[in-house]
């Protein structure tokens, strides 16, 4: 618990009065040369898509 109040600067979550983790198992992402895009990119969320999405090429830079 401490951990993750310490690391608010990464994940911006209030978590000063946290009193559990919000997951059973709760893990860091460090992103790594995150890209902003000035116009959002449409996403429609595919049924049964629970955790990975394949997007469209020209999303991931192709």
């Amino acid at each position: 618990m401490e951990e993750y109040r310490e690391s608010n600067k990464f994940h911006d979550v209030e978590s000063e009065n946290a009193l559990e983790l919000p997951y059973k198992k709760t893990y860091a992402w460090v992103l790594a040369n995150p890209r902003m895009y000035q116009e959002p990119i449409p996403y429609n969320h595919p049924m049964g898509a629970v955790i990975w999405v394949n997007l469209p090429e020209f999303v991931n830079g192709g």
